[in-house]
């Protein structure tokens, strides 16, 4: 086989294998909270299949579902505990 022709079944096997891991992972599960000031996630925890926790700081007060944590004065951390449905089960200020 002369040089041309190597490269040439290098660049096909290159091609055939190089979309095995391209796949998007696709999403189980989405959610969104937040406030109208600051607001950062930091962390995030897949405890078990049903139980995630979250981690951030913000300032002023915020809202994840129906939660809605008052801030205390400048900018406060935050650990949030979502259950398999993705509802803020707690959420610790």
């Amino acid at each position: 086989m002369n040089h041309s022709l190597n490269s040439v079944f290098i660049a096909l096997l290159f091609l055939m294998f190089s979309g095995l891991n391209a796949q998007v992972p696709g999403w189980d599960l989405a959610r969104n909270g937040g406030n109208t000031q600051s607001d950062k996630g930091m962390s995030i925890h897949r405890h078990s299949p049903s139980i995630i926790y979250a981690g951030g700081h913000f300032s002023g007060s915020i809202t994840f579902g129906q939660l809605n944590i008052p801030g205390s004065g400048g900018e406060d951390g935050l650990m949030i505990r979502f259950n398999a449905i993705g509802e803020a089960a707690w959420v610790n200020r």
